[in-house]
Order: C-alpha cells, then sequence, then structure tokens
C-alpha cells in the first residue's frame, strides 16, 4: 500500500509516543515528482548528495547515452575501415577498366587525345562511382534514421512509463554531415583513381593498337 503524505505529517507518523514509550518507524522508499523534465537532474543530484540511491529517468537516459557513445565509436571505427575497403575496391576497378580498355585508349592516343583529357575521363568515373556510393549511403542513413526516431521513443515509453519522449528526436542527419560524407566520399574515389588513370595515359600507341580484344 502507498501513503502521499507531507513532510509535517510524515514526522508525526514516524515518531510516536505510546503510553509513554517512544515508537519509531522507517520507510525505505521515497517518491520524489519534479514539477518539469529539465528538472530531474538537478533534483537527482541533491538528492545523491543527501546519500540516497535513486532511480530517475534521467539515470537511465545517461545509461542510454553511454550505449550510443559506444555504439558511435564501434560505426565510425566500422566507417573507417568501410572507406579503407572502398578504396581498395575503387583502385581494383579503375585498374581493370584501364587493362580492359587499352585498345580504345590506343586509339584515342592515336587520334590526338591529350592524355590529360584521358586521365580527366577515369577520374570522372572514379568520382562518379563514388557519389552513387555517396547517394546509397544517405538514403540507408535516412531509412535507419526514421526507424530509430520511431522505435526507441516507444521503447522508452514503456520502461519508464511517460510519454515525454515521443517528441525527442534521437536521431538527426543535418545537410552539413551529408555534404561532409559526400566530399570525403567524392576525394576517395578520385584518389583511389589518379593511379589507375596516370597509368592509361602512359600506355603505348603500338602496344595497344596491337593488343587482341
Amino acid at each position: 500500500m502507498d501513503v502521499f503524505v507531507s513532510n509535517h505529517l510524515s514526522e508525526e507518523l514516524l515518531y510516536q509516543e505510546i503510553d509513554g514509550e517512544e515508537y519509531t518507524y522507517s520507510y525505505d522508499q521515497v517518491s520524489v515528482y519534479a514539477t518539469d523534465v529539465q528538472h530531474v537532474d538537478s533534483l537527482s543530484k541533491t538528492l545523491k548528495e543527501q546519500g540516497y540511491w535513486i532511480d530517475s529517468v534521467s539515470e537511465r537516459i545517461d545509461g542510454m547515452a553511454i550505449f550510443f557513445t559506444a555504439l558511435k565509436t564501434g560505426l565510425i571505427i566500422v566507417g573507417t575501415v568501410a572507406v579503407i575497403i572502398a578504396s581498395i575496391g575503387i583502385f581494383n576497378t579503375m585498374t581493370m577498366a584501364v587493362t580492359e580498355r587499352t585498345q580504345e585508349i590506343g586509339i584515342m592516343k592515336a587520334i590526338g587525345a591529350n592524355p590529360t583529357v584521358i586521365r580527366r575521363l577515369f577520374l570522372m568515373e572514379s568520382a562518379i562511382i563514388g557519389l552513387l556510393g555517396v547517394g546509397i549511403g544517405v538514403l540507408l542513413s535516412y531509412i535507419v534514421s526514421f526507424a530509430v526516431n520511431w522505435i526507441i521513443p516507444r521503447i522508452l515509453v514503456e520502461v519508464t512509463d511517460t510519454t515525454e519522449f515521443m517528441d525527442v528526436t534521437f536521431s538527426a542527419i543535418p545537410i552539413q554531415l551529408v555534404l561532409i560524407a559526400a566530399t570525403i566520399s567524392v576525394s576517395v574515389a578520385i584518389l583511389s583513381g589518379m593511379r589507375p588513370a596516370k597509368k592509361a595515359t602512359t600506355i603505348h600507341v603500338l602496344s595497344a593498337l596491337r593488343r587482341e580484344l
């Protein structure tokens, strides 16, 4: 059974004198309610300083924050490895493209194509691969972000028995982040394609034309 009383009345109830004998009652749990969600942190800190062990919504959120920090760190590591693997993949793809189009490159050089133009063609192909990767990655990111903002509030509502989290945005992808990702992706793609593009400009015309398809 739960009983809610004021501090003054609680003192009268906890300390009573019956038939000349003093009786002291104790309690093992106190429920404290903040007037606003923004006051929960300061209230929790005050109660901790007074020696209380607390279990509040803010404490649970802090625990989740630690989890998401670890998750972000893991994602950064995975993203770095993915970028390295992608750069190797683009390098191999462009190298194969140069090898397979050796005769075409020889024809372009035979009719007077400038080596700079040939190099730019392959660099453009690398950049297009990077842009395609950005488009697919951004689309998947927004889908995941939408799913996070839809699922997590409902989980917190079930755990905390409050609807305060329904209007909270847990995942947001600003346009600046998309632009940074696009810049990194295209830059990595171009850098990965520079060596194959340079190789295309050094192909000997006669050797390329003699090569059998």
